[in-house]
């Protein structure tokens, strides 16, 4: 008897049951694949076909082709492809989750894993992009988090290698193009982006610093904003991360070099009849094609316009104007960050009126003399009680009004402004935004800067060293000394010394050595952590970010010491007391942080001590050194300048002349004369055009000795002469392994 399962399969095979006559063999074959086959989802007649192995009558060729699709492997699913990296995702470790998708990319079955990725759900597509977002995962992979790294660095240390030529950190351009192949193999695959997504790649490609990739990923954005996944509630944050990201107003942006952003004289806009004048404008090209010749690298230059410093590129005030009113007229809601946004994109710009006109509108507070900010007062300030919940001044909005009146030169208004929002609305003032006012208030007070301020005629900008000092001051009034990083010693030690106080400097450079011990110590402790047979995760990141401390430490506290002889020396050269005891005593109390050679000045000449017992941490090698290209304006002299005269009536009484701003092709018409223009003296004068120079010189560089950052420490135990990736010594278990004694105390000595 035929079972019902059977029966109710031939059933169906009736209306396609065969004619009479129909020989047994093809019967039984259609019977025997009737019985065998299984339900499936799809539609029946799309069914895979199954072949028994006991058929011996089956064809040859029937009989392998069913074979191989019996035994075939089944397609892989999305969780077995991906189920590595979202087990990463899952711990929340970035450097698994990069290494993870490195490794997608050398897949041996790339169509599979587009297709994962593809079907991947929307909530597990976001949390994967969300997880290499550079505001979370800054500080885990980047190992200068929070350290800027100065442009003579690369020098001395390997620790300078996490920049690129133009100081921009690697790590980030690694991320922005892994989230953008992402982004883009998911459009490709005709699934759709959240606006999370579009907001993560905007942050990746302002932790680069560039500026032209933002606006084609807004631009991009804005075009599905109709979309089901554009809500209209978060299009206030939309445009904030915007603003953020447009004009690079966040320390991550910003590489955490605040001097590459100040406002220049030269970046200016709307003081076009103070250019026109030589006298203003011919020193201000010389300092700065004076930098140009002297740098050898095009340190704090735009990566996407390498004859432009970043500065120049976001210096317009025409974007932000656009993008606020566009925000206003759209019925956008304001809050504080949107407001602290917007007010440092226009410090970017130097637009001190706009700066100025929230204070006034949203928290009723006025500066009294805008023409001299050092007797100018701040007066009013709205009733906490009746202002928005939203519009609060909180210790973000403090700093923000740091840096926008910062960025701009105005330092004296800002530390006012600062003082004066502190109290009236009872706000705590951060130490990193007293750290950021002390910054911006030696940059405003460096040679370059006041000496530039100083030409364009605006003595409000023309800081002192007695201002930086001031600060300092109100600084440790608020703060105890254990918050004083070395980067604000720095600053206060480089203004010490600037201002011949070579006393009050020495005793900083103590305190600064005692730091830079204790940054020893962390390297240390970090380094046992990190030899045991298994450390942990974190051990290997917190080992080179306590080393590229270390690093900075070291450079900072060797360029105190070279900045104290060349200034002591060159203003005591004529005492001899100076110069016999006085730096025979501080190159001895400071010999681990001297210049090698040490050299200072005497009333009888320049000496130069050389020490070959001390480390060489680089050579001198004659190179072809290539600076950054830059523009500038010249007198084209194929193109005079000239206009045209249109007569009328000519040679009659009372003829007409006009004169008109016409071009050269107006002049051929009969009744049209040109006129060339000329000076008062009789000088012919000539258009400008733009033309780029490009400086290459072969002189002596120094060159460093050691190659990239992190990889001499991989070779801590001798078992095995290849360098071990941090993966594979993190998962290694215990095992009898010999240190090489060398690389140990060359990773904790330096």
């Amino acid at each position: 008897m035929i079972p019902p399962v059977e029966a109710n399969g031939l059933r169906q095979l009736l209306p396609q049951s065969p004619s009479r006559g129909c020989q047994s063999r093809s019967l039984a074959s259609r019977l025997l694949r009737c019985s065998q086959q299984q339900p499936t989802a799809g539609p029946p007649g799309r069914s895979r076909r199954q072949s028994s192995a006991n058929a011996s009558y089956l064809s040859k060729r029937s009989y392998s082709s069913s074979l191989s699709e019996a035994y075939a492997p089944p397609l892989p699913s999305s969780h077995d492809v991906l189920g590595s990296l979202f087990s990463a995702v899952q711990t929340q470790n970035p450097k698994q989750i990069l290494d993870e998708i490195g490794a997608l990319r050398n897949n041996e079955h790339p169509n599979d894993v587009v297709r994962s990725i593809a079907t991947l759900s929307t909530t597990a597509f976001s949390e994967l992009v969300q997880s290499m977002d550079p505001i979370r995962i800054g500080e885990q992979v980047d190992a200068a988090h929070g350290l800027q790294m100065p442009s003579g660095l690369k020098q001395f240390s390997y620790v300078a290698s996490v920049d690129d030529q133009n100081g921009i950190r690697k790590a980030y351009k690694s991320i922005f193009a892994t989230v953008r192949s992402l982004l883009d193999l998911r459009l490709q695959q005709g699934r759709n982006l959240t606006l999370s997504d579009y907001l993560v790649l905007l942050r990746c490609a302002a932790a680069t610093s560039d500026v032209e990739s933002v606006k084609k990923i807004w631009k991009e954005a804005m075009k599905r904003k109709t979309d089901e996944n554009f809500a209209e509630s978060k299009e206030g944050r939309a445009y904030t991360e915007f603003l953020k990201a447009r004009f690079l107003t966040e320390p991550l942006y910003m590489q955490h070099d605040l001097a590459r952003f100040r406002a220049r004289p030269r970046d200016l806009f709307g003081y076009r009849k103070i250019f026109e004048d030589g006298k203003v404008t011919k020193p201000l090209e010389s300092i700065r094609l004076s930098i140009f010749a002297n740098q050898n690298s095009s340190y704090g230059r735009s990566p996407s316009q390498e004859t432009h410093d970043i500065h120049r590129i976001i210096s317009s005030p025409r974007p932000v104007k656009r993008i606020w009113e566009h925000m206003l007229n759209n019925g956008i809601s304001l809050n504080t960050e949107m407001v602290s946004a917007y007010m440092i994109a226009c410090g970017r710009a130097s637009s001190f009126r706009r700066m100025i006109e929230p204070l006034w509108q949203i928290w009723r507070i006025r500066i009294t003399n805008l023409d001299d900010h050092r007797a100018a007062e701040i007066i009013g300030g709205i009733d906490p009680q009746r202002l928005d919940p939203l519009l609060m001044p909180t210790p973000d909005l403090l700093d923000a009004v740091v840096q926008a009146f910062g960025a701009s030169g105005h330092v004296l208004l800002a530390k006012k402004l600062l003082l004066f929002f502190s109290e009236r609305f009872q706000v705590p003032i951060n130490p990193a935004t007293w750290s950021s006012l002390l910054e911006w208030t030696y940059i405003a007070s460096s040679k370059p800067a006041s000496t530039e301020w100083k030409a364009f005629g605006d003595a409000n900008r023309a800081i002192e060293e007695g201002d930086v000092i001031s600060v300092w001051d109100a600084m440790n009034a608020e703060l105890s000394s254990e918050t004083i990083s070395m980067r604000n010693r720095d600053v206060y030690v480089k203004t010490l010394i600037s201002a011949e106080n070579l006393d009050a400097a020495w005793k900083e450079i103590r305190r600064g050595r005692a730091q830079y011990e204790f940054a020893c110590e962390e390297v240390e402790t970090a380094l046992f952590e990190r030899m045991f047979p298994s450390p942990p995760p974190e051990a290997i990141g917190n080992y080179l970010r306590a080393k590229a401390k270390q690093h900075t430490a070291w450079y900072t506290m060797q360029l105190w010491c070279k900045l104290w002889l060349h200034k002591g020396s060159k203003s005591h050269r004529q005492a001899d007391m100076f110069a016999s005891v006085i730096v025979s005593d501080f190159v001895a109390e400071f010999k681990d942080f001297m210049p090698n050679p040490i050299t200072y000045q005497t009333s009888g000449g320049t000496v130069r001590i050389t020490d070959p017992s001390a480390f060489q941490r680089n050579q001198w090698t004659q190179n072809v050194v290539r600076s950054a290209p830059t523009t500038t304006r010249v007198r084209d002299f194929s193109q005079p300048k000239f206009t045209t005269v249109k007569i009328n009536g000519e040679g009659q009484e009372g003829s007409e002349v006009k004169i008109t701003s016409g071009v050269e092709g107006l002049a051929d018409d009969e009744n049209m004369a040109k006129v060339f223009l000329t000076t008062p003296s009789g000088e012919q004068l000539y258009d400008k055009s733009t033309i780029v120079l490009r400086r290459w010189t072969k002189r002596f560089v120094r060159k460093r000795t050691e190659a990239t950052f992190g990889q001499p420490e991989k070779k801590l135990f001798k078992a095995g002469d290849e360098p071990l990736e941090p993966s594979e010594e993190v998962g290694r278990r215990t095992e009898r392994r010999e240190l090489n004694k060398g690389n140990v105390i060359k990773s904790i000595i330096w």
